[in-house]
């Protein structure tokens, strides 16, 4: 991985998670999610978006199968 311009992006993290199976959130993080105006989708973007707007710090979820190089 590389970063192109460290003045806008200075680190960059990812963290490999297996065996996730996707499916629907809990009724608790989806009503809280539409509360604030986000649709929700599943469990897995689902929990993206909350932890971005809990702490203010956006994440995102890739498909380590559709990845160029894998």
């Amino acid at each position: 991985m590389e970063i192109r311009d460290a003045a806008l992006c200075n680190r960059y993290v990812a963290r490999i998670v297996r065996e996730v199976k996707i499916g629907p959130s809990p009724l608790w993080m989806r009503s809280r999610l539409e509360s604030l105006g986000v649709r929700a989708i599943n469990n897995v973007v689902d929990v993206t978006n909350y932890v971005m707007l809990e702490r203010g710090q956006p994440l995102h979820a890739f498909d380590l199968a559709r990845l160029r190089g894998g």
